[in-house]
Protein backbone atom coordinates (compact mmCIF):
# COMPACT_ATOMS: atom_id res chain seq x y z
CA UNK A 1 0.00 0.00 0.00
CA UNK A 2 1.69 3.63 -1.10
CA UNK A 3 2.40 5.19 1.87
CA UNK A 4 -0.42 7.93 1.50
CA UNK A 5 -3.15 5.93 1.90
CA UNK A 6 -4.02 5.85 5.18
CA UNK A 7 -7.13 3.02 4.50
CA UNK A 8 -7.48 1.17 1.56
CA UNK A 9 -10.60 -1.54 0.29
CA UNK A 10 -11.19 -3.99 -2.50
CA UNK A 11 -14.44 -2.87 -4.32
CA UNK A 12 -16.23 -6.56 -3.92
CA UNK A 13 -18.01 -5.99 -7.64
CA UNK A 14 -14.53 -6.25 -9.29
CA UNK A 15 -11.28 -6.91 -6.38
CA UNK A 16 -8.56 -6.66 -9.29
CA UNK A 17 -9.61 -3.71 -10.69
CA UNK A 18 -11.24 -1.16 -8.24
CA UNK A 19 -10.53 0.47 -4.79
CA UNK A 20 -11.65 2.78 -2.32
CA UNK A 21 -8.94 4.89 -0.16
CA UNK A 22 -8.67 7.19 2.41
CA UNK A 23 -5.19 9.87 2.33
CA UNK A 24 -3.16 10.56 5.07
CA UNK A 25 -2.86 14.34 3.87
CA UNK A 26 -6.97 14.73 4.35
CA UNK A 27 -8.15 16.56 6.71
CA UNK A 28 -11.76 15.23 6.40
CA UNK A 29 -11.36 11.26 5.83
CA UNK A 30 -13.33 10.87 2.82
CA UNK A 31 -13.36 8.09 0.18
CA UNK A 32 -12.00 8.71 -3.17
CA UNK A 33 -12.49 5.85 -5.67
CA UNK A 34 -9.65 4.14 -7.72
CA UNK A 35 -10.44 2.04 -11.02
CA UNK A 36 -7.79 1.10 -13.43
CA UNK A 37 -8.29 1.73 -16.92
CA UNK A 38 -8.82 -1.73 -19.08
CA UNK A 39 -6.71 -0.32 -22.16
CA UNK A 40 -3.55 1.76 -21.57
CA UNK A 41 -2.49 2.85 -18.35
CA UNK A 42 -2.97 4.58 -15.36
CA UNK A 43 -6.52 4.56 -13.10
CA UNK A 44 -9.60 6.98 -12.98
CA UNK A 45 -9.63 8.32 -9.39
CA UNK A 46 -12.44 10.67 -7.93
CA UNK A 47 -13.61 11.74 -4.62
CA UNK A 48 -16.42 10.36 -3.22
CA UNK A 49 -17.18 12.82 -0.75
CA UNK A 50 -17.85 10.76 1.95
CA UNK A 51 -16.67 9.03 5.21
CA UNK A 52 -19.05 6.50 4.90
CA UNK A 53 -17.71 3.30 3.53
CA UNK A 54 -21.29 1.65 2.61
CA UNK A 55 -22.13 5.41 0.46
CA UNK A 56 -18.68 4.96 -0.97
CA UNK A 57 -18.87 1.79 -2.15
CA UNK A 58 -22.33 2.38 -4.10
CA UNK A 59 -20.57 5.44 -5.51
CA UNK A 60 -18.16 3.69 -6.45
CA UNK A 61 -19.98 1.13 -7.72
CA UNK A 62 -21.96 3.84 -10.15
CA UNK A 63 -18.65 5.23 -11.69
CA UNK A 64 -17.78 1.38 -12.50
CA UNK A 65 -20.72 1.31 -14.43
CA UNK A 66 -20.46 4.17 -15.99
CA UNK A 67 -16.35 3.55 -17.14
CA UNK A 68 -17.48 -0.16 -18.03
CA UNK A 69 -20.36 1.19 -20.26
CA UNK A 70 -17.80 3.65 -21.68
CA UNK A 71 -15.14 0.99 -22.44
CA UNK A 72 -17.41 -1.66 -23.66
CA UNK A 73 -18.22 1.40 -26.35
CA UNK A 74 -14.77 1.74 -26.99
CA UNK A 75 -14.34 5.60 -25.50
CA UNK A 76 -11.79 6.43 -23.37
CA UNK A 77 -13.81 7.07 -20.00
CA UNK A 78 -13.85 10.28 -18.23
CA UNK A 79 -16.61 12.04 -16.06
CA UNK A 80 -17.62 14.90 -18.69
CA UNK A 81 -20.57 17.08 -17.26
CA UNK A 82 -22.90 18.76 -19.55
CA UNK A 83 -22.02 22.22 -18.50
CA UNK A 84 -18.50 22.07 -19.21
CA UNK A 85 -18.06 20.37 -22.33
CA UNK A 86 -21.31 22.31 -23.81
CA UNK A 87 -19.01 25.22 -23.19
CA UNK A 88 -16.24 23.29 -24.76
CA UNK A 89 -18.06 23.16 -27.69
CA UNK A 90 -19.15 26.90 -27.61
CA UNK A 91 -15.39 27.60 -27.82
CA UNK A 92 -15.11 25.54 -31.00
CA UNK A 93 -17.40 27.43 -33.00
CA UNK A 94 -16.94 29.23 -35.90
CA UNK A 95 -20.20 29.89 -37.60
CA UNK A 96 -21.35 32.73 -37.90
CA UNK A 97 -22.03 35.68 -34.89
CA UNK A 98 -26.24 35.07 -35.12
CA UNK A 99 -25.68 31.32 -34.81
CA UNK A 100 -23.49 31.55 -31.93
CA UNK A 101 -25.74 34.02 -30.22
CA UNK A 102 -28.33 31.33 -30.69
CA UNK A 103 -26.22 28.65 -29.52
CA UNK A 104 -24.99 30.63 -26.24
CA UNK A 105 -29.02 32.04 -25.43
CA UNK A 106 -30.53 28.28 -25.43
CA UNK A 107 -27.25 27.52 -23.44
CA UNK A 108 -27.63 30.10 -20.96
CA UNK A 109 -31.41 30.10 -20.34
CA UNK A 110 -32.46 27.04 -20.35
CA UNK A 111 -29.65 23.95 -21.17
CA UNK A 112 -27.65 25.11 -18.42
CA UNK A 113 -30.54 25.04 -16.00
CA UNK A 114 -31.94 21.74 -17.14
CA UNK A 115 -29.13 19.56 -17.96
CA UNK A 116 -26.42 20.94 -15.11
CA UNK A 117 -25.24 18.14 -13.53
CA UNK A 118 -25.49 15.05 -15.95
CA UNK A 119 -23.31 13.31 -18.21
CA UNK A 120 -23.03 13.38 -21.35
CA UNK A 121 -22.87 9.64 -22.08
CA UNK A 122 -25.56 9.44 -20.07
CA UNK A 123 -28.14 11.87 -22.15
CA UNK A 124 -30.94 9.52 -23.92
CA UNK A 125 -33.90 10.44 -25.80
CA UNK A 126 -35.91 9.79 -23.07
CA UNK A 127 -34.26 12.77 -21.49
CA UNK A 128 -35.31 15.22 -24.20
CA UNK A 129 -38.55 14.49 -24.08
CA UNK A 130 -38.41 15.35 -20.20
CA UNK A 131 -36.88 18.66 -21.35
CA UNK A 132 -39.46 19.30 -23.80
CA UNK A 133 -42.44 18.93 -20.84
CA UNK A 134 -39.86 21.18 -19.15
CA UNK A 135 -39.39 23.71 -21.17
CA UNK A 136 -43.28 23.98 -22.12
CA UNK A 137 -43.92 25.50 -18.71
CA UNK A 138 -40.51 27.67 -18.44
CA UNK A 139 -42.42 30.63 -19.21
CA UNK A 140 -45.51 30.27 -17.26
CA UNK A 141 -43.24 29.10 -13.52
CA UNK A 142 -41.26 32.49 -14.35
CA UNK A 143 -42.21 35.70 -11.96
CA UNK A 144 -43.92 38.85 -14.16
CA UNK A 145 -40.64 40.60 -13.43
CA UNK A 146 -38.45 37.63 -15.14
CA UNK A 147 -40.97 38.04 -17.99
CA UNK A 148 -40.82 41.65 -18.49
CA UNK A 149 -37.05 41.81 -18.14
CA UNK A 150 -36.44 39.44 -21.32
CA UNK A 151 -39.33 40.56 -23.19
CA UNK A 152 -41.15 37.02 -22.86
CA UNK A 153 -44.99 37.80 -24.03
CA UNK A 154 -45.28 34.23 -25.12
CA UNK A 155 -45.39 31.84 -22.74
CA UNK A 156 -45.73 28.46 -24.57
CA UNK A 157 -43.13 27.41 -27.02
CA UNK A 158 -43.62 26.67 -30.48
CA UNK A 159 -43.05 23.34 -32.03
CA UNK A 160 -41.27 25.24 -34.83
CA UNK A 161 -38.74 26.77 -31.47
CA UNK A 162 -38.30 23.75 -29.74
CA UNK A 163 -37.00 22.06 -33.46
CA UNK A 164 -34.71 24.50 -33.27
CA UNK A 165 -33.29 23.99 -29.40
CA UNK A 166 -33.10 20.12 -30.59
CA UNK A 167 -31.00 21.22 -33.45
CA UNK A 168 -28.33 23.29 -30.70
CA UNK A 169 -28.46 20.02 -28.55
CA UNK A 170 -27.95 17.48 -31.91
CA UNK A 171 -25.13 19.75 -33.65
CA UNK A 172 -23.34 19.65 -29.56
CA UNK A 173 -23.50 15.52 -29.10
CA UNK A 174 -22.19 15.41 -32.74
CA UNK A 175 -19.35 17.43 -31.83
CA UNK A 176 -18.47 15.37 -28.77
CA UNK A 177 -18.85 12.59 -30.92
CA UNK A 178 -16.24 13.82 -33.08
CA UNK A 179 -13.55 14.45 -30.52
CA UNK A 180 -14.10 11.08 -29.19
CA UNK A 181 -16.19 11.33 -25.61
CA UNK A 182 -19.63 10.49 -26.83
CA UNK A 183 -19.79 6.96 -28.58
CA UNK A 184 -23.22 7.56 -30.89
CA UNK A 185 -25.95 10.15 -30.91
CA UNK A 186 -28.76 8.59 -29.51
CA UNK A 187 -32.54 9.65 -31.36
CA UNK A 188 -34.37 12.93 -29.64
CA UNK A 189 -37.92 12.58 -31.48
CA UNK A 190 -39.76 16.07 -32.77
CA UNK A 191 -43.52 15.27 -32.17
CA UNK A 192 -44.49 17.90 -29.82
CA UNK A 193 -47.88 17.75 -28.80
CA UNK A 194 -48.10 20.94 -27.33
CA UNK A 195 -51.78 21.19 -27.47
CA UNK A 196 -52.85 18.94 -24.97
CA UNK A 197 -49.80 19.38 -22.70
CA UNK A 198 -49.03 16.27 -22.13
CA UNK A 199 -45.55 16.40 -24.60
CA UNK A 200 -44.07 13.17 -25.79
CA UNK A 201 -43.65 11.41 -22.27
CA UNK A 202 -44.49 7.70 -22.18
CA UNK A 203 -46.35 6.72 -18.60
CA UNK A 204 -44.27 2.93 -19.40
CA UNK A 205 -40.95 4.62 -18.47
CA UNK A 206 -42.03 7.94 -16.24
CA UNK A 207 -40.40 6.01 -13.39
CA UNK A 208 -37.79 3.27 -14.09
CA UNK A 209 -36.69 1.90 -10.04
CA UNK A 210 -36.59 -1.59 -8.83
CA UNK A 211 -39.59 -2.41 -6.20
CA UNK A 212 -38.78 -3.87 -2.63
CA UNK A 213 -39.51 -7.65 -2.22
CA UNK A 214 -42.72 -6.52 -0.03
CA UNK A 215 -44.22 -4.43 -2.49
CA UNK A 216 -43.54 -6.58 -5.60
CA UNK A 217 -45.50 -9.13 -3.67
CA UNK A 218 -48.21 -7.77 -2.85
CA UNK A 219 -48.82 -6.73 -6.26
CA UNK A 220 -48.23 -10.08 -7.74
CA UNK A 221 -50.94 -11.43 -5.10
CA UNK A 222 -53.48 -9.07 -6.36
CA UNK A 223 -52.76 -10.01 -10.67
CA UNK A 224 -52.62 -13.71 -9.55
CA UNK A 225 -56.63 -13.42 -7.77
CA UNK A 226 -58.00 -11.00 -10.53
CA UNK A 227 -55.80 -12.46 -13.57
CA UNK A 228 -55.89 -15.82 -12.52
CA UNK A 229 -57.75 -17.37 -9.76
CA UNK A 230 -61.40 -15.04 -9.89
CA UNK A 231 -61.13 -14.69 -13.41
CA UNK A 232 -64.13 -16.92 -14.33
CA UNK A 233 -66.25 -16.26 -17.04
CA UNK A 234 -70.07 -15.32 -15.80
CA UNK A 235 -70.57 -12.07 -13.27
CA UNK A 236 -69.54 -9.66 -15.64
CA UNK A 237 -66.82 -11.62 -16.49
CA UNK A 238 -66.55 -12.04 -20.85
CA UNK A 239 -64.67 -14.23 -22.77
CA UNK A 240 -62.58 -11.40 -24.30
CA UNK A 241 -62.68 -9.82 -20.64
CA UNK A 242 -60.50 -13.72 -18.81
CA UNK A 243 -58.32 -13.11 -22.24
CA UNK A 244 -57.60 -9.81 -21.61
CA UNK A 245 -56.38 -10.58 -17.66
CA UNK A 246 -54.46 -13.45 -18.87
CA UNK A 247 -52.77 -11.31 -21.27
CA UNK A 248 -51.69 -8.93 -18.58
CA UNK A 249 -50.25 -11.59 -16.26
CA UNK A 250 -48.70 -13.66 -18.26
CA UNK A 251 -47.39 -10.32 -19.95
CA UNK A 252 -46.09 -9.35 -16.74
CA UNK A 253 -44.36 -12.68 -15.88
CA UNK A 254 -42.64 -13.16 -18.77
CA UNK A 255 -40.94 -10.00 -18.96
CA UNK A 256 -39.88 -10.25 -15.17
CA UNK A 257 -38.12 -13.29 -15.82
CA UNK A 258 -36.17 -12.60 -18.82
CA UNK A 259 -35.61 -8.75 -18.62
CA UNK A 260 -37.35 -8.50 -22.10
CA UNK A 261 -38.94 -4.53 -22.41
CA UNK A 262 -42.29 -4.72 -21.52
CA UNK A 263 -42.52 -2.72 -24.99
CA UNK A 264 -42.18 -3.18 -28.61
CA UNK A 265 -39.37 -5.69 -27.57
CA UNK A 266 -42.58 -7.95 -26.75
CA UNK A 267 -44.97 -6.74 -28.94
CA UNK A 268 -42.55 -7.47 -32.01
CA UNK A 269 -41.80 -11.12 -30.84
CA UNK A 270 -43.14 -14.21 -32.38
CA UNK A 271 -43.50 -17.94 -31.24
CA UNK A 272 -40.66 -18.74 -34.28
CA UNK A 273 -38.53 -16.71 -31.72
CA UNK A 274 -38.48 -19.19 -28.56
CA UNK A 275 -36.94 -22.17 -28.45
CA UNK A 276 -37.28 -24.46 -25.56
CA UNK A 277 -33.77 -26.06 -24.75
CA UNK A 278 -32.39 -28.65 -22.63
CA UNK A 279 -30.87 -26.83 -19.22
CA UNK A 280 -27.38 -28.91 -19.45
CA UNK A 281 -27.08 -28.39 -15.70
CA UNK A 282 -29.89 -30.11 -14.73
CA UNK A 283 -31.71 -33.20 -15.64
CA UNK A 284 -34.93 -33.39 -17.41
CA UNK A 285 -35.47 -29.66 -16.93
CA UNK A 286 -35.46 -27.02 -20.00
CA UNK A 287 -35.21 -23.26 -20.69
CA UNK A 288 -36.58 -20.82 -23.11
CA UNK A 289 -34.00 -19.33 -25.40
CA UNK A 290 -35.34 -16.63 -27.11
CA UNK A 291 -34.28 -14.04 -29.70
CA UNK A 292 -35.33 -10.46 -29.57
CA UNK A 293 -35.84 -9.31 -32.91
CA UNK A 294 -36.66 -5.53 -31.92
CA UNK A 295 -33.55 -5.53 -28.81
CA UNK A 296 -32.99 -1.51 -27.92
CA UNK A 297 -29.02 -0.89 -27.42
CA UNK A 298 -28.16 -0.24 -23.63
CA UNK A 299 -26.08 2.50 -25.17
CA UNK A 300 -27.95 3.97 -27.99
CA UNK A 301 -31.87 3.68 -29.97
CA UNK A 302 -30.37 1.77 -32.63
CA UNK A 303 -32.08 -1.94 -32.97
CA UNK A 304 -31.14 -5.24 -33.34
CA UNK A 305 -30.92 -8.54 -32.37
CA UNK A 306 -29.99 -9.77 -28.52
CA UNK A 307 -30.42 -13.02 -26.78
CA UNK A 308 -32.51 -13.47 -23.53
CA UNK A 309 -33.43 -16.85 -21.39
CA UNK A 310 -36.13 -17.40 -19.47
CA UNK A 311 -34.94 -19.99 -16.95
CA UNK A 312 -36.62 -23.84 -15.96
CA UNK A 313 -37.98 -22.69 -12.66
CA UNK A 314 -40.38 -20.27 -13.96
CA UNK A 315 -40.77 -21.90 -17.70
CA UNK A 316 -44.28 -22.87 -16.94
CA UNK A 317 -45.55 -19.13 -17.10
CA UNK A 318 -44.67 -19.35 -20.88
CA UNK A 319 -46.18 -22.76 -21.36
CA UNK A 320 -49.44 -21.69 -19.58
CA UNK A 321 -49.74 -18.86 -22.14
CA UNK A 322 -48.94 -21.12 -24.91
CA UNK A 323 -51.98 -23.43 -24.17
CA UNK A 324 -54.48 -20.21 -23.92
CA UNK A 325 -53.13 -19.21 -27.08
CA UNK A 326 -53.36 -22.54 -28.69
CA UNK A 327 -57.11 -23.03 -27.48
CA UNK A 328 -57.97 -19.27 -29.12
CA UNK A 329 -56.74 -20.98 -32.39
CA UNK A 330 -53.20 -18.77 -31.97
CA UNK A 331 -49.53 -20.08 -30.84
CA UNK A 332 -48.41 -20.80 -34.50
CA UNK A 333 -44.42 -19.68 -34.83
CA UNK A 334 -45.79 -16.78 -36.65
CA UNK A 335 -48.44 -15.56 -34.38
CA UNK A 336 -47.26 -12.92 -31.92
CA UNK A 337 -46.89 -14.32 -28.30
CA UNK A 338 -48.63 -11.32 -27.14
CA UNK A 339 -51.25 -10.42 -29.79
CA UNK A 340 -53.94 -7.47 -29.41
CA UNK A 341 -57.20 -9.48 -29.24
CA UNK A 342 -57.88 -9.81 -32.82
CA UNK A 343 -54.40 -12.04 -33.30
CA UNK A 344 -52.68 -8.44 -34.73
CA UNK A 345 -49.48 -6.72 -33.43
CA UNK A 346 -50.43 -5.25 -29.75
CA UNK A 347 -50.05 -1.68 -28.13
CA UNK A 348 -47.85 -2.23 -25.00
CA UNK A 349 -48.94 1.27 -23.69
CA UNK A 350 -52.67 -0.91 -23.94
CA UNK A 351 -51.17 -2.77 -21.95
CA UNK A 352 -49.48 -1.15 -19.62
CA UNK A 353 -52.53 1.42 -18.67
CA UNK A 354 -54.63 -1.61 -18.10
CA UNK A 355 -52.08 -2.17 -15.28
CA UNK A 356 -52.18 1.17 -13.62
CA UNK A 357 -56.00 1.31 -13.60
CA UNK A 358 -55.74 -1.75 -11.30
CA UNK A 359 -52.83 -1.10 -9.58
CA UNK A 360 -54.64 2.71 -8.55
CA UNK A 361 -57.74 1.15 -7.87
CA UNK A 362 -55.54 -1.29 -5.30
CA UNK A 363 -53.65 1.95 -3.77
CA UNK A 364 -50.72 0.33 -4.90
CA UNK A 365 -49.79 2.18 -7.90
CA UNK A 366 -47.17 4.30 -5.42
CA UNK A 367 -44.24 2.19 -3.77
CA UNK A 368 -43.10 3.35 -0.14
CA UNK A 369 -40.91 5.91 -1.41
CA UNK A 370 -43.52 8.07 -3.15
CA UNK A 371 -42.63 6.56 -6.80
CA UNK A 372 -44.94 5.62 -9.64
CA UNK A 373 -45.41 2.42 -10.01
CA UNK A 374 -45.08 1.90 -13.86
CA UNK A 375 -45.29 -1.83 -15.71
CA UNK A 376 -41.28 -0.88 -15.90
CA UNK A 377 -40.50 -0.59 -12.19
CA UNK A 378 -42.60 -3.56 -11.90
CA UNK A 379 -41.09 -6.29 -14.53
CA UNK A 380 -37.85 -5.34 -15.70
CA UNK A 381 -36.31 -2.96 -13.39
CA UNK A 382 -37.26 -5.13 -10.41
CA UNK A 383 -35.61 -8.33 -12.36
CA UNK A 384 -32.29 -6.22 -12.79
CA UNK A 385 -31.97 -5.09 -8.98
CA UNK A 386 -33.26 -8.75 -8.15
CA UNK A 387 -30.35 -10.47 -9.99
CA UNK A 388 -27.62 -8.18 -8.74
CA UNK A 389 -28.86 -8.10 -5.12
CA UNK A 390 -29.26 -11.93 -4.61
CA UNK A 391 -28.50 -14.16 -7.64
CA UNK A 392 -24.55 -12.99 -7.30
CA UNK A 393 -25.11 -11.51 -11.45
CA UNK A 394 -22.44 -8.77 -11.35
CA UNK A 395 -23.00 -5.12 -13.33
CA UNK A 396 -21.56 -6.51 -16.56
CA UNK A 397 -23.49 -9.83 -16.51
CA UNK A 398 -26.66 -7.46 -16.21
CA UNK A 399 -25.94 -5.66 -18.70
CA UNK A 400 -24.93 -8.40 -21.31
CA UNK A 401 -28.14 -10.34 -20.48
CA UNK A 402 -30.02 -6.76 -20.44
Amino acid sequence: MPAYYETILACPFDPERAAIYTLKSGKKKNFYVRIKRREGKGYFTKSLKTESVDIALERAKKHYHRMWQAETQGLVFRDEFFCPMFERFLNAQTSGVYRKTRLEAVYRRYFSVYFKGKRIQEIKGRDWDEYVVWRKGYWKRASDEERKKYHQHVLTPSATTLKSERGVLIQAMNYWKSVGVLKEVPTLSFHFNLETGSGVVSQERETAKGLSQTMEKKINGKLYQWCVKKNVVGKGITKRHQWGRWRLYYWVKFSRHTLVRPTTEMTHMLWKDIEIVPFKRGEGKSLAVITVTKAKSNFSSVRKERIAVMPFATLRYLKEWREIELAQGRGRPMDYVFPSESGGMALSRNIGHRLHKKLKEWGLDKDEYGRRVTMYSLTRSTGISRRIRESGWSIADVAEAA
